[in-house]
């Protein structure tokens, strides 16, 4: 009886042990909640101060290994974004993408006055293209006025 509970058992062992090897080795996919109902995309000014928040949101599972590896423009490829953001991870799978530094677009005379950044973030060793970015100028050009405050005064009011 002992002799064939130790076959069943040497027979079983390397089973359970290569199981076990193979289900830790293999990494749990990752799951956005909040981006399964609607997309991320934002729209941010080009002068967005360093340190801003640009999403703070959620991963499953709550111990998932992020970063950020690429961030990459629609029209302006010789411009590298991705040293300008960081993920800042927190408890229980939350998360913030946050800006690190200026992301000024070209000066005028330059036909851009916005681009598309693409995020792919890497999360437990598989890439997830996840947030769109659209950065703009919204007022490059504001009016300057001089010898302020002006006056006028409209007769018969």
């Amino acid at each position: 009886m002992k002799n064939t509970w130790l076959r069943y058992l040497n027979f079983l062992l390397p089973f359970f042990v290569i199981t076990t090897f193979i289900q830790l080795s293999v990494a749990q996919e990752c799951k956005f909640p909040e981006s399964e109902i609607e997309p991320f995309f934002f729209d941010i000014k080009a002068d967005l101060p360093p340190d801003s928040v640009i999403v703070d949101t959620a991963v499953d599972p709550p111990d998932a290994q992020l970063r950020l590896v690429n961030v990459r423009s629609n029209n302006l490829p010789e411009i590298d974004y991705t040293e300008k953001f960081d993920i800042e991870q927190r408890a229980r799978g939350q998360f913030m993408v946050l800006s690190r530094g200026t992301l000024q677009l070209p000066r005028y005379p330059s036909s851009f006055n916005e681009t598309y950044l693409y995020m792919t973030v890497l999360c437990n060793n598989q890439a997830y293209p996840l947030i769109t970015v659209r950065v703009r100028n919204f007022n490059s050009f504001s009016p300057k006025f001089y010898n302020e405050p002006y006056e006028v005064v409209l007769p018969g009011v």
